[in-house]
């Protein structure tokens, strides 16, 4: 079994249902989310509803984005009704200058928790074994059959 600490450099950063929220209440999540079976696939650009349909597996509830990838609205939207616990990212933040606040705002209003400034570079695209644990995140390889 090989183990991959996906954590960035600069520190990678976990949005928590409620952050950037308005309502009162803390900013806090359970360690079940980011424990798990998770799904890495490597995007580019503009990540549309289409472009998730396309690559997301029926039954994902964790999904690891590599590459320089931004969230759009529709995009935002799907992920949101699909349930997603965790989202994670490459960059600095899940959306683009014009959409970030709104991606964030969709997400975290059904519960999902964002994991941005990771570092996927030695992982590709597959299933995954997800674990986190003070601060740090890693992955283990894990094989599962594709229900595609």
């Amino acid at each position: 079994m090989k183990l991959y600490d996906i954590s960035g450099e600069q520190f990678s950063a976990m949005d928590a249902p409620r952050h950037l929220m308005t309502e009162e209440g803390t900013a806090q999540t359970t360690l079940d989310r980011s424990l798990g079976i998770c799904q890495v696939a490597e995007l580019e650009g503009k990540v549309t509803r289409e472009v998730l349909e396309e690559v997301m597996e029926e039954d994902c509830e964790r999904l690891l984005i590599r590459g320089d990838a931004q969230i759009t609205r529709d995009g935002a939207d799907y992920l949101a009704e699909k349930k997603l616990v965790l989202l994670g990212v490459e960059q600095e933040t899940v959306g683009n200058e014009t959409s970030g606040n709104d991606v964030h705002q969709q997400l975290l209003k059904k519960g999902t928790v964002i994991v941005e400034n990771l570092n996927l570079e030695k992982v590709t695209s597959g299933h995954y074994f997800l674990a986190s644990g003070k601060g740090r995140l890693a992955i283990w390889v894990c094989s599962r059959q594709s229900r595609r």
